[in-house]
């Protein structure tokens, strides 16, 4: 990863850190830090929302399927959740 890692703080909140030495810092090496940190930011999104919130994920998704309510919030989700779904009818 350019420039960034991840970071946990000790109550386990993540963070994305970027760092440069002041002397690499130019405009264009700015601009390509801030486009690293858009681009791993976005493509990891999902996957530590899985794995902060997963609990709580699966809880919404079983209510609003009991209630006949719209998952389209939680489609990026789908794949997990109604592998869950099939594991479960199979017990």
């Amino acid at each position: 990863m350019y420039g960034v890692a991840f970071a946990l703080d000790r109550l386990g909140d993540i963070y994305l850190d970027a760092r440069l030495p002041l002397a690499a810092i130019t405009p264009d090496e700015l601009d390509r830090l801030l486009g690293s940190v858009l681009a791993y930011a976005d493509e990891s999104f999902n996957a530590i929302l899985e794995l902060g919130f997963a609990t709580s994920i699966r809880k919404e998704w079983d209510w609003r399927r009991s209630r006949g309510e719209s998952t389209a919030n939680l489609a990026a989700f789908r794949g997990w959740l109604e592998a869950g779904d099939a594991g479960a009818s199979d017990s």
